[in-house]
């Protein structure tokens, strides 16, 4: 049976400013989750400010939709396997929020999965490495390898912070520079299947006027590919 996101927030809160209802609501639960109906951007924005500050000034707010000539995959219909956002930086976004602008589409349901729930899954075995083995993280071939290890500290505590995107073409992002273990060479692989096995989700279908907020340190996300109408997302990191 497939587990949905439920609606665990009102558009009054968000209306009426309620950060401490909205922080009690994701420290519970992990993401905050309402409809606010149509805004335009100048008011999603003074809404992301109640949050957080814009982890990207320059670029605070993303548009996800589906492009002719994409430059990455969040432009295409294509699946998006679990991730952290920018799990590639030391100091990834804090917080992730998502506005639904229209959706159309046939498929492509969002979904969130909690790693922290899946470390008896994914094998204590592997424990040693997730905490210790170092790997280069290297999302583009222009950009720097970012060294890391999978399993670090963070303002909330210890929490896995990884990307699968590209594991179902077999193109992962990690390249392994200190074992710690006979285990630490299989650790991707074994992420990337328990991180994406279905049963492990729990999704979401987008409305139009959907406010979803993200707490990106305890969550992954993903998205599940999709066919036909015009889909268009609202896209904010936050700090």
């Amino acid at each position: 049976m497939t587990d949905f996101l439920s609606i665990n927030g009102t558009p009054e809160q968000v209306s009426n400013g309620d950060v401490y209802g909205f922080f009690r609501t994701i420290f519970n639960d992990g993401y905050f989750l309402t409809n606010v109906g149509s805004i335009d951007d100048e008011q999603l924005l003074k809404i992301a400010s109640l949050f957080g500050q814009p982890w990207n000034k320059a670029q605070p707010t993303l548009t996800v939709a589906k492009v002719e000539k994409p430059e990455f995959i969040a432009q295409t219909d294509s699946i998006i396997e679990a991730h952290n956002e920018c799990a590639y930086s030391h100091t990834p976004p804090r917080l992730l929020l998502l506005y639904c602008v229209e959706n159309e589409t046939e498929g492509g349901n969002f979904f969130t999965v909690s790693p922290r729930d899946l470390i008896e899954e994914i094998g204590v075995e592997y424990v040693t490495s997730l905490r210790h083995a170092i790997f280069n993280c290297q999302v583009t071939p222009d950009t720097p390898p970012v060294a890391v290890p999978i399993l670090r500290m963070t303002e909330i505590g210890e929490q896995i912070i990884y990307s699968s995107i590209g594991a179902s073409v077999g193109d992962s992002i990690y390249s392994l520079t200190q074992a710690q273990d006979e285990y630490s060479a299989g650790l991707p692989n074994r992420l990337n299947q328990v991180l994406n096995d279905p049963k492990n989700r729990r999704q979401h279908r987008w409305q139009t006027g959907d406010l979803l907020i993200i707490d990106n340190l305890q969550m992954m996300h993903g998205r599940e590919s999709f066919s036909g109408g015009n889909r268009t997302l609202r896209h904010l990191r936050l700090v």
